[in-house]
């Protein structure tokens, strides 16, 4: 039988045709722990297994419930070697909770590390290896050295610049900090973006200085103007937003933040109409 490779947007049936698929196994034959089914997440990979052993047990316990099973597999073995029957559902069950401990159903990197640890010495580790955490120190300072490697590698001209982005232009002693949180918060929206969408939006261009006090003052004498205490508040605001520079503040607060302005969101395109991000986040996995 060949290896499958399901891949479909979240809440589309994945677990459940993977389930399918691995009960299909089963019933060609193959040892439960024979059969790999590697996913993303832990979660995932659990779902797969608890469905496993769910609808193994439900068709095992009722006539009703075998039958459906049953036509589920006839769709991926026509043919099989035996009668599709409460009892075949049971020993398969059986051969499961038996195996439970070393069937092979998880997450992609899992896979990989007990492949790795099948070769340790081969590969020249002197301790075993083992799943790494995000909020673990050996993660951290994985983090910390490629951040200080990425700042080693740039001029002082910009590795200034950056600072004052991250900071907001305001006082900073250390610029190692801002890049962690940056990273922090950007690093979620990187790993479902194609890497041909970064740069792709054209940055938009600083307003012209003698434009910018013109319509500075135009507010100011609106926000003079007015009868509205909040809408004066709202423009002085913004004004002063806009003195120091503070676009983000410009477009979500003071008159602009009551009249719904907003920053773009990851929904937006790119000016050659590319995606920035997805439209939907998938998964693929693979049972052999």
């Amino acid at each position: 039988m060949k290896d499958v490779a399901v891949r479909a947007s979240a809440g589309s049936g994945k677990t459940y045709e993977l389930a399918v698929q691995f009960i299909a196994r089963l019933v060609l034959g193959a040892d439960p722990e024979s059969i790999v089914a590697a996913t993303f997440t832990r979660n995932a990979a659990g779902e797969i297994l608890d469905r496993i052993i769910q609808r193994l047990a439900s068709a095992a316990a009722s006539t009703e419930e075998a039958d459906i099973l049953s036509r589920e597999i006839l769709r991926i073995v026509p043919e099989p070697a035996g009668p599709l029957s409460s009892e075949l559902w049971l020993n398969l069950l059986i051969a499961c909770c038996r195996a439970l401990d070393r069937m092979n159903i998880g997450t992609i990197d899992s896979l990989f590390v007990r492949a790795l640890a099948a070769f340790q010495y081969e590969a020249g580790l002197i301790a075993p290896p083992r799943m790494g955490d995000e909020r673990s120190p050996e993660a951290e300072a994985i983090r910390t050295a490629a951040l200080q490697e990425t700042l080693a590698g740039m001029s002082a001209e910009s590795a200034l610049e950056m600072l004052r982005d991250l900071s907001g232009g305001s006082p900073a002693r250390s610029v190692l900090p801002r890049m962690k949180q940056a990273v922090s918060e950007l690093l979620p929206l990187a790993s479902v973006t194609a890497p041909s969408a970064w740069g792709a939006l054209s940055p938009i261009p600083e307003p012209d200085p003698g434009e910018l006090d013109d319509a500075m003052e135009q507010l100011e004498r609106i926000a003079s103007a007015s009868g509205s205490r909040a809408l004066a508040k709202g423009l002085l605001k913004s004004v002063a937003d806009a003195r120091g520079l503070q676009w983000e503040a410009v477009l979500t607060t003071g008159a602009s933040g009551k009249v719904g302005l907003s920053l773009p969101n990851r929904s937006d395109r790119t000016s050659d109409g590319e995606d920035a991000v997805p439209p939907a986040s998938s998964s693929m996995t693979h049972i052999a």
